[in-house]
């Protein structure tokens, strides 16, 4: 956008949207993490003014505000297997925001994944060539696969027991 500036020059000037900042990405059902994948989408719904949280940062129970427009924009993000599975959802199932995310998350977190996550997050380790950021990073992923708090004293000792040994020393 083009404007002048107080010595009558045309200056540019940029309007930045919400568009420029983030584009939720697809989610076709396989080799994603659901959780983390609802939260960027609900994350991309707050900033585009579709989505509202209450005082204790979450969404209402019975949150149905622009329903219509957060599951046309579900219906272009859900692809594959994904995009099948939420055509068939009844009316019910998309009745409000909370009872959506709960029937996505029963489909496509399993609490397989949860109980997998919980074993896996005692026994990883930081690989030789590994950065303290990347291994906190993976660790961080399976503490939320196990719906683990990073506050509870179990992460604690999880992540303070994988490290290498030379990071350890320090």
């Amino acid at each position: 956008m083009a404007s002048n500036d107080n010595n009558g020059n045309i200056t540019q000037t940029q309007h930045l949207s919400s568009q420029t900042f983030a584009q939720p990405t697809t989610f076709n059902g396989t080799n994603e993490n659901a959780k983390s994948w609802w939260k960027r989408l609900e994350n991309w719904l707050i900033l585009n003014n579709l989505l509202t949280l209450n005082d204790q940062d979450e969404i209402p129970d019975d949150y149905k505000q622009n329903m219509s427009k957060i599951l046309s924009v579900l219906s272009l993000l859900f692809q594959g297997t994904a995009g099948q599975w939420f055509d068939s959802l009844d009316r019910q199932a998309r009745c409000s925001c909370n009872h959506l995310k709960k029937t996505f998350l029963a489909k496509y977190q399993p609490e397989d994944l949860r109980w997998k996550s919980l074993s896996d997050i005692w026994s990883i380790r930081q690989g030789k060539r590994e950065t303290v950021d990347h291994y906190l990073f993976r660790m961080h992923n399976l503490a939320t696969n196990a719906a683990m708090n990073k506050n509870d004293v179990a992460y604690y000792f999880a992540v303070r027991q994988g490290p290498r040994e030379d990071i350890k020393r320090v």
